[in-house]
């Protein structure tokens, strides 16, 4: 756009020195004493004039719609930018939603090896013939905390054998699911 200026400053410049040096001719001519031969002629003036307003017309159209144009990818610009913060907070979001499933598979895992863990405990410590539900020893448990500082463990958090009839305890942590709210 600047290079557009320039060239058409170049062209308003040229049509003015020609204005100016007709000018002068007329004046030199009416005061009685020519400053150079070159013969005045008004039509030619009235062309030239014509062709810089014709000229600078052109140029104003071509100023107000290069400035329209900027207007117009500013604004598609600013779009772009607003489209991709947007774009930016989806990918956050959906990555800790990935985050929140992952953990929560994580624990419902951990939860499934804990309760099999129990059943087979509680198996093995049934014999035949006997309750285990009326045996003197507790049942085992499954202890879900959602305030708990610790990890999660992979496999849970296993007592003493059951064989050695010592409950078995599992603690699932919720804490690394951002889902779940706190207390």
């Amino acid at each position: 756009m600047a290079s557009n200026q320039n060239q058409n400053a170049a062209v308003m410049r040229v049509y003015n020195d020609k204005l100016i040096h007709q000018y002068e001719n007329i004046k030199a001519k009416a005061a009685g004493h020519p400053r150079n031969t070159d013969q005045i002629d008004i039509e030619s003036v009235c062309r030239i004039y014509r062709e810089a307003v014709l000229e600078n017309d052109k140029l104003r159209t071509q100023l107000k719609k290069e400035t329209m144009a900027r207007g117009y990818f500013q604004q598609e610009n600013q779009r772009l930018v607003q489209a991709l913060k947007k774009a930016q907070e989806t990918k956050e979001y959906l990555e800790a939603s990935y985050q929140a499933i992952l953990n929560t598979n994580l624990a419902l895992h951990n939860s499934t090896l804990c309760l099999s863990t129990q059943i087979s405990a509680m198996q093995s410590k049934s014999e035949p013939g006997v309750d285990a539900c009326s045996e003197s020893q507790p049942p085992s448990y499954l202890e879900i905390s959602p305030t708990s500082q610790a990890p999660t463990p992979l496999l849970g958090s296993v007592g003493q054998s059951p064989v050695s009839g010592t409950r078995v305890r599992c603690s699932i942590s919720m804490l690394d699911n951002p889902l779940v709210e706190g207390p």
